[in-house]
């Protein structure tokens, strides 16, 4: 098999939407977000500050990404 044919035959990745990709990244880091809450910014931080798992200074900069995303 040539080296064209073996690239070909490698799955393409499908592009995701903001929000998921940041759902995903959390889920990676070993942050739970309880369900109902994805779709809520606001809801997501005050869950983020209140579970302690992650420190202030990378909740202000979660929280000016996650209003970027989700302003659109």
């Amino acid at each position: 098999m040539s080296m064209f044919q073996r690239l070909g035959n490698q799955p393409q990745q499908q592009s995701q939407d903001p929000r998921s990709a940041a759902m995903e990244l959390m889920k990676k880091q070993g942050i739970d977000v309880p369900q109902g809450i994805e779709n809520d910014p606001q809801a997501i931080i005050q869950h983020l500050m209140q579970s302690g798992k992650v420190p202030q200074n990378r909740l202000n900069m979660a929280q000016q990404i996650m209003q970027r995303m989700f302003s659109r």
